[in-house]
Protein backbone atom coordinates (compact mmCIF):
# COMPACT_ATOMS: atom_id res chain seq x y z
CA UNK A 1 0.00 0.00 0.00
CA UNK A 2 2.69 2.22 0.59
CA UNK A 3 4.65 1.79 -2.72
CA UNK A 4 1.08 2.67 -4.29
CA UNK A 5 0.84 5.98 -2.65
CA UNK A 6 4.25 6.80 -3.39
CA UNK A 7 3.98 6.26 -6.94
CA UNK A 8 0.59 7.98 -7.09
CA UNK A 9 2.60 10.63 -5.22
CA UNK A 10 5.49 10.35 -7.84
CA UNK A 11 2.65 10.47 -10.95
CA UNK A 12 1.14 13.53 -9.51
CA UNK A 13 4.19 15.67 -9.31
CA UNK A 14 5.13 14.59 -12.78
CA UNK A 15 1.96 15.56 -14.17
CA UNK A 16 2.04 18.74 -11.93
CA UNK A 17 5.57 19.19 -13.40
CA UNK A 18 4.18 18.56 -17.35
CA UNK A 19 1.35 20.79 -16.84
CA UNK A 20 4.05 23.79 -15.81
CA UNK A 21 5.84 23.30 -18.61
CA UNK A 22 3.28 23.28 -20.89
CA UNK A 23 1.35 26.61 -19.37
CA UNK A 24 4.91 28.43 -19.33
CA UNK A 25 5.28 27.56 -23.22
CA UNK A 26 2.30 28.77 -23.57
CA UNK A 27 2.81 31.58 -21.43
CA UNK A 28 6.11 32.60 -23.16
CA UNK A 29 4.38 32.73 -26.47
CA UNK A 30 1.73 34.65 -25.30
CA UNK A 31 4.37 37.31 -23.90
CA UNK A 32 6.49 36.44 -27.40
CA UNK A 33 3.20 37.52 -29.25
CA UNK A 34 2.48 40.89 -27.25
CA UNK A 35 3.41 43.73 -29.67
CA UNK A 36 1.12 41.80 -32.20
CA UNK A 37 -1.64 41.14 -29.48
CA UNK A 38 -1.46 45.07 -28.50
CA UNK A 39 -1.49 45.91 -32.44
CA UNK A 40 -4.72 44.16 -32.79
CA UNK A 41 -6.38 45.17 -29.51
CA UNK A 42 -5.33 48.74 -29.02
CA UNK A 43 -7.85 49.16 -26.39
CA UNK A 44 -5.63 46.88 -23.72
CA UNK A 45 -3.03 47.91 -21.96
CA UNK A 46 0.63 45.92 -21.68
CA UNK A 47 0.01 45.86 -18.11
CA UNK A 48 -3.39 44.37 -18.41
CA UNK A 49 -1.45 41.67 -21.13
CA UNK A 50 1.47 40.93 -19.43
CA UNK A 51 -0.91 39.82 -16.00
CA UNK A 52 -3.70 38.05 -18.04
CA UNK A 53 -1.11 36.35 -19.79
CA UNK A 54 0.27 34.45 -16.37
CA UNK A 55 3.67 36.16 -16.77
CA UNK A 56 3.63 37.63 -12.73
CA UNK A 57 2.50 34.53 -11.15
CA UNK A 58 5.85 32.55 -12.85
CA UNK A 59 8.58 35.51 -13.84
CA UNK A 60 10.76 33.81 -11.70
CA UNK A 61 10.41 30.35 -13.91
CA UNK A 62 10.68 32.61 -17.06
CA UNK A 63 14.44 33.38 -18.39
CA UNK A 64 16.23 34.50 -21.53
CA UNK A 65 17.12 30.57 -22.24
CA UNK A 66 13.09 29.86 -22.06
CA UNK A 67 12.06 32.81 -24.14
CA UNK A 68 14.61 32.22 -26.77
CA UNK A 69 13.43 28.74 -27.46
CA UNK A 70 10.20 30.32 -28.11
CA UNK A 71 11.16 32.91 -30.06
CA UNK A 72 13.46 30.93 -32.41
CA UNK A 73 10.14 28.59 -32.65
CA UNK A 74 8.23 31.80 -33.97
CA UNK A 75 11.18 34.45 -36.00
CA UNK A 76 8.49 36.15 -37.61
CA UNK A 77 7.84 38.41 -33.87
CA UNK A 78 11.24 39.65 -33.86
CA UNK A 79 10.19 42.01 -36.33
CA UNK A 80 7.16 43.22 -34.09
CA UNK A 81 9.87 43.67 -31.18
CA UNK A 82 11.86 46.13 -33.01
CA UNK A 83 9.28 48.24 -34.22
CA UNK A 84 7.77 48.13 -29.85
CA UNK A 85 11.68 49.10 -29.26
CA UNK A 86 11.61 51.46 -31.44
CA UNK A 87 7.77 53.27 -30.60
CA UNK A 88 9.39 53.51 -27.04
CA UNK A 89 9.55 57.23 -25.58
CA UNK A 90 9.88 56.88 -21.76
CA UNK A 91 13.51 56.51 -20.13
CA UNK A 92 14.79 54.75 -18.61
CA UNK A 93 13.78 52.04 -20.68
CA UNK A 94 15.63 48.63 -22.63
CA UNK A 95 15.89 49.30 -26.19
CA UNK A 96 16.57 46.91 -29.24
CA UNK A 97 17.63 47.41 -32.23
CA UNK A 98 19.29 46.17 -35.82
CA UNK A 99 21.82 48.48 -37.02
CA UNK A 100 22.69 47.89 -40.44
CA UNK A 101 25.99 45.69 -39.61
CA UNK A 102 23.27 42.50 -38.86
CA UNK A 103 24.23 42.78 -35.71
CA UNK A 104 21.53 43.27 -32.49
CA UNK A 105 22.32 45.97 -29.31
CA UNK A 106 20.44 45.40 -26.66
CA UNK A 107 20.70 48.22 -23.82
CA UNK A 108 19.22 50.61 -21.40
CA UNK A 109 18.60 54.37 -22.38
CA UNK A 110 19.81 56.38 -20.92
CA UNK A 111 23.05 54.73 -19.48
CA UNK A 112 26.54 52.95 -20.82
CA UNK A 113 24.53 49.61 -20.54
CA UNK A 114 24.15 47.45 -23.60
CA UNK A 115 25.54 44.73 -25.53
CA UNK A 116 25.83 43.64 -29.05
CA UNK A 117 24.80 40.12 -30.56
CA UNK A 118 25.67 38.39 -33.24
CA UNK A 119 22.41 36.47 -33.41
CA UNK A 120 18.95 38.62 -33.18
CA UNK A 121 16.59 36.11 -31.62
CA UNK A 122 19.41 35.81 -28.42
CA UNK A 123 19.28 39.41 -28.60
CA UNK A 124 15.23 39.62 -28.53
CA UNK A 125 15.00 37.13 -25.97
CA UNK A 126 16.73 39.37 -23.44
CA UNK A 127 15.13 42.06 -24.47
CA UNK A 128 11.66 41.19 -24.05
CA UNK A 129 12.81 39.90 -20.67
CA UNK A 130 14.20 43.27 -19.94
CA UNK A 131 10.32 44.91 -21.20
CA UNK A 132 9.15 42.77 -18.70
CA UNK A 133 10.74 43.09 -15.35
CA UNK A 134 10.82 46.38 -16.63
CA UNK A 135 7.37 46.71 -16.36
CA UNK A 136 6.90 44.35 -13.52
CA UNK A 137 8.97 46.36 -11.38
CA UNK A 138 10.34 49.54 -13.06
CA UNK A 139 14.31 50.29 -14.88
CA UNK A 140 15.49 50.92 -11.43
CA UNK A 141 15.65 47.72 -9.73
CA UNK A 142 16.43 46.05 -13.31
CA UNK A 143 18.96 43.40 -13.22
CA UNK A 144 21.39 44.59 -15.76
CA UNK A 145 24.06 41.44 -15.92
CA UNK A 146 22.58 40.34 -18.90
CA UNK A 147 24.39 43.56 -20.80
CA UNK A 148 27.90 42.94 -19.55
CA UNK A 149 29.79 42.33 -21.99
Amino acid sequence: MLAYIKVTTNALHLVSYLWFVMDADDIILKIVRLPETLRHEPSQSISSLLKASGYLEIHGDIDEVKILEIVRAHPEYVASWLQWSDDIRSSPNPYFMQPDDGAAIVGIYPGNYFKVYSDICEACAVFIKLQLENIRIGSGDLNLDVLKQ
